[in-house]
């Protein structure tokens, strides 16, 4: 698979050349002081301003948390970003250098999922540029010219629906779209 030729792969409806990316709003939900050891200090803190934003967050299982990601070999939970969007988002294909768990809250998300084996075939920019953890290839609209080994490239794509939670673990890439266009 390609990762997407015809434009109808996960993350790619609506998608196409870099330029055209539409990203979501990223901010920091939950987040614990680190000591430089890497050691948590203080008290959890959360974003103000929302009761129903305090509300949700207090119905979170927090130990559920807790045990996944000692299950999972991770290290403990320190933050929380939310994501959101207005439908159409796209995450253009990346990898990032922690553990993650991606809650789905509302609407759902179309997923590329390539292993760390894969990283040679999607051209990631190089170390200590400031996308060097981003793809160069387009998965939406590969050009095979540019980027051959592109067209060896295994993914697995899926579907997050509210109430789901998808484990990606560091150094995997994916590339994620948020389902529905603007307005939906």
């Amino acid at each position: 698979d390609e990762g997407g030729g015809d434009g109808g792969e996960a993350g790619c409806e609506g998608g196409g050349p870099r330029g055209v990316w539409r990203y979501y709003l990223q901010a920091p939900l939950l987040w614990y002081d680190e000591e430089e050891d890497g050691s948590v200090s203080g008290p959890c803190r959360q974003l103000s301003g929302s009761a129903q934003l305090a509300a949700d967050l207090g119905e979170v299982g927090w130990r559920w948390l807790r045990e996944a990601c000692e299950a999972a070999g991770a290290l403990p939970f320190k933050t929380a970003q939310l994501w959101a969007g207005h439908g159409g988002g796209v995450t253009p294909c990346h990898y990032d250098a922690l553990h993650n768990f991606l809650a789905q809250l509302r609407g759902s998300k179309r997923l590329l999922l390539l292993p760390p084996s894969e990283s040679y075939r999607l051209y990631p920019y190089p170390v200590g540029h400031p996308m060097d953890n981003f793809a160069m290839a387009d998965l939406c609209e590969p050009d095979l010219r540019t980027t051959p080994a592109l067209a060896a490239a295994r993914a697995l794509e899926g579907e997050l629906h509210p109430g789901e939670v998808l484990w990606l673990p560091r150094y995997h890439w994916h590339q994620v779209r948020q389902a529905g266009a603007s307005g939906e």
